[in-house]
């Protein structure tokens, strides 16, 4: 009972980050990777969706948090290993709530030419060379 009970304070911290506020933000700095920070806030907000007297579980907040991951992957749709663990979270936790166009931009991550984006190299590949010749 203490695992869940923490599991929710921390939720709900999360999800009391001003979403709006953070997607004005990465746009405004110009931010090469936003989901990093959006996507923790829009997971958090939907999985305390189903608790009863949560915030953001109304159905207006609920559209608003839809329509920031929409716009985010309309607008910054770069694949890259800081986003997959929550993609892949809210895909499979929410598929059966997912607006139309979340899923059909979920769905294209896996088809040709987006999924072979998964195989370009990100800090990992640059942190597993470090101390290799050549490598700083």
């Amino acid at each position: 009972m203490a695992f869940y009970a923490r599991s929710i304070a921390i939720r709900k911290k999360l999800a009391a980050e001003d979403l709006a506020e953070a997607d004005i933000w990465w746009r405004r700095v110009k931010l090469g990777d936003p989901h990093k920070y959006l996507l923790p806030i829009i997971l958090a907000r939907l999985s305390l969706q189903n608790i009863p007297n949560q915030p953001f579980s109304d159905p207006k907040s609920m559209a608003k948090t839809w329509n920031v991951l929409a716009n985010l992957d309309r607008d910054k749709p770069d694949l890259y290993h800081f986003r997959s663990p929550l993609d892949v979270r809210i895909f499979f936790l929410f598929q059966e709530t997912l607006p139309d166009e979340v899923k059909t931009a979920y769905r294209q991550q896996l088809e040709p030419p987006k999924v072979l984006e998964w195989t370009e190299g990100g800090t990992e590949i640059t942190c597993s060379c470090i101390g290799l010749p050549g490598w700083p």
